[in-house]
């Protein structure tokens, strides 16, 4: 049978163990790392690595790489239509892109 003093010790060392740990998740939550998950921004907020660019027409960041994607060649209502955005059912019709781009019908 263990003496009163072994059980003392042993508690004594997980004690001081469970102190440990407390102390170095508090200083693990206490200073986050902000690390951009693939790579820097550009001043759009637009993520190079991942192919990511501004895009003045379109204001937005986009893969224009991506040539078959027709929403980045949008320059009238009918390619605005044609890239699936929402039509306004007024008269005329109109076609807005996400960067509040209007082109009448």
């Amino acid at each position: 049978m263990p003496t009163p003093s072994l059980i003392m010790k042993k508690s004594v060392i997980i004690m001081i163990i469970i102190a440990i740990l407390i102390i170095i998740t508090l200083i693990l939550i206490s200073n986050p790392k902000e690390q951009t998950v693939g790579g820097e921004r550009d001043k759009h907020g637009c993520l190079g690595a991942a192919g990511y660019s501004w895009n003045e027409t379109e204001q937005e960041c986009v893969r224009e790489w991506l040539s078959e994607d027709s929403r980045f060649q949008v320059t009238n209502f009918q390619q605005c239509l044609d890239a699936s955005y929402p039509v306004q059912e007024s008269y005329p019709r109109q076609c807005s892109t996400p960067s509040n781009r209007t082109f009448t019908e």
